[in-house]
Parts: structure tokens; C-alpha cells; sequence
């Protein structure tokens, strides 16, 4: 069975963060699909190394949308 993790952030002010009421909407539809997913919200950085540690996932995801990267006049990417 697939073992995901997914992360996510209950700041709203976060550009790219969606609402977390509909991700948790989400993990519970793949969770119907089989696979095992586990949502982590605002973790430390402790504890998400410890869970990464002890856990044996398949793949992290976190749904941020926003682009972090950078135009070459040093803007932030739309």
C-alpha cells in the first residue's frame, strides 16, 4: 500500500495555501482510493524529521502553490 504524508500550514496568510478544510477533504477521498495518507499540520521541524525518520512513506507532498523562484530582475515568479 502507497504511504503518503502530506503537509500542510493553517496560515492563511501564506500566498499558495489552500484552505485546509478542503485538503483534509481531499486526504480523506485518496484515503478511500487505498492509499494510506497522513496529514501533518504545522509541524516543527523536529517533528517532522522524527516522523521522516521512524515512518517509511512513499513521498512528502505539500501543497503549496505559489512559485518561490525568481525572475532574472529578482522578482518573485506569478
Amino acid at each position: 500500500m502507497l504511504r503518503l504524508l502530506v503537509l500542510a500550514l493553517r496560515a492563511r496568510d501564506l500566498e499558495g495555501a489552500g484552505p485546509l478544510d478542503e485538503l483534509q477533504g481531499q486526504v480523506a477521498h485518496v484515503r478511500q482510493l487505498g492509499v494510506d495518507a497522513e496529514l501533518l499540520i504545522d509541524p516543527s521541524q523536529s517533528e517532522l524529521e522524527l516522523k521522516l525518520i521512524n515512518e517509511r512513506y512513499d513521498c512528502v507532498f505539500s501543497p503549496i502553490t505559489r512559485c518561490y523562484r525568481r525572475t532574472p530582475t529578482g522578482e518573485v515568479c506569478p
